[in-house]
């Protein structure tokens, strides 16, 4: 992380700032929503303990149906110049690896008195959609309310469940109502989702490592796979794509992909994500022309939801909250250029970090299996080398001796013959 820019520990100042920090923050006024009693749940990854938003339903006339997001307003109790706020505006982002997480704000916040925690009262701004039938957005509108979440709830339970496949949740049975809130609020993101594809957002599933740990004990890496609660290549396979750039066209080729070759189509999403190129933080003025998302086939897009963990999501939630207040936006133009580059910097800085943690995370899974032969897939060949994921640990590795004819895509029988856990270097020999 220093090697990158990055600052792993709290600096002192901002450690006795949060020493100084008695409680979760409260207000009370006339333009503050008391939104208590809905039946507020948070869904994300099982391990997730910093949680940022909370969603419910409410069905309205003509099967319209109207969405609540509640952001947790952590600018309350992290001001704009703070040494927490610097903290957190040098890294810009948490950092998670395998071995350990770096939060952006400390746990005592990010996993306390900044979290949507179940049962707590908490600050939040709220987004509020009215969605019709047919997915389209049909009103509108933001602002600050207190808000309880009746139910932390995590993305594969939550997924089994709906697909049939698992019981219900302990915490929805415990809820009254939260079975039909659940349901309500995933016939809705199916709406949105096939608005979306419809309009060319893209369809990709690529492959994250995620740490198993035995206590303290690293005891493997497996794919975060993609579930329903989360929601070069194109002659080679066949197919021809625009010259320009379409993404409904592309979203068609991945479709198909997708369904003719299921195994690799982690490999053809990961590919198409680097050609797409990693996506910067612009200021984009109204009226202003951008390039906006093309993953996501929007012109106009803000990502605002994670404040605990994201620093540009802090920006936003200041801008949004001064708007709402009437007061004068709390940075200038050129201030939010700057910012923008240099959470762009730091993003990938964090993600330079967590790739190189994971790698090593999988060679020393590896170390005591020299000599063991897996199965696994060609990534890539090139004349750089030619690469092998296997699937169990979630782990990619060189073939250094046999590779000769290997293709992407190729299904390969591996033998582990070295691992570097400093590097993160795995060699592998073709078995023959």
């Amino acid at each position: 992380m220093l090697e990158h820019g990055l600052e792993p520990d709290l600096p002192p100042a901002a450690a006795a700032q949060l020493r100084a920090i008695s409680g979760a923050a409260m207000e009370r006024s006339a333009q503050i929503r008391d939104q208590r009693s809905l039946p507020w749940c948070s869904i994300d990854n099982d391990e997730s303990r910093d949680l940022d938003q909370l969603s419910v339903a409410q069905p309205l006339a003509d099967g319209a149906v109207q969405i609540l997001i509640a952001i947790a307003d952590v600018d309350a109790s992290v001001a704009r110049g703070s040494p927490l706020d610097a903290h957190a505006g040098t890294n810009t982002t948490s950092v998670y690896t395998a071995a350990q997480i770096f939060p952006m704000f400390p746990d005592r916040l990010s996993t306390d008195l900044t979290c949507l925690a179940e049962g707590q009262e908490r600050l939040s701004v709220v987004v509020e959609m009215s969605v019709a039938d047919d997915g389209s957005i049909t009103a509108t509108d933001i602002y600050r309310a207190v808000v309880v979440n009746r139910a932390k709830l995590a993305y594969d339970s939550v997924a089994a469940w709906l697909d049939g496949t698992g019981s219900p949740p302990p915490a929805v049975a415990a809820v009254a109502g939260l079975d039909r809130q659940l349901r309500l609020q995933d016939a809705v993101a199916q709406r949105l989702k096939r608005l979306r594809q419809a309009a060319g957002s893209l369809t990709l599933t690529t492959l994250e490592a995620q740490a198993v740990h035995q206590g303290t004990a690293l005891t493997d890496l497996k794919p975060d796979e993609a579930n329903r609660a989360k929601e070069l290549i194109a002659r080679s396979c066949g197919e021809t794509l625009p010259a320009a750039a379409d993404a409904r066209a592309l979203n068609e080729f991945l479709r198909k992909r997708q369904q003719a070759a299921p195994a690799q189509f982690p490999d053809l999403s990961l590919a198409i994500v680097k050609l797409l190129g990693a996506g910067e933080y612009v200021l984009k003025r109204p009226g202003e022309p951008c390039a906006g998302h093309f993953g996501l086939a929007l012109d106009d897009y803000l990502h605002a939801t994670a404040p605990n963990r994201r620093f540009p999501d802090v920006i936003a939630q200041r801008l949004i909250k001064a708007a709402l207040a009437g007061a004068a936006a709390p940075y200038g133009d050129e201030e939010l250029r700057t910012l923008g580059e240099h959470c762009t910097v730091q993003e990938r800085n964090a993600a330079k970090v967590e790739r190189q943690v994971r790698k090593s995370a999988a060679a020393f899974l590896l170390q005591a299996r020299i000599g063991e032969q897996f199965d696994g897939l060609v990534t890539g060949a090139a004349d750089k080398g030619t690469w092998v994921r296997l699937s169990r640990p979630l782990a990619e590795g060189r073939v250094i001796k046999g590779f000769e004819g290997l293709d992407v895509g190729d299904a390969v029988r591996v033998r582990l013959i070295h691992t570097d856990v400093q590097r993160g270097f795995i060699d592998f020999e073709r078995a023959r």
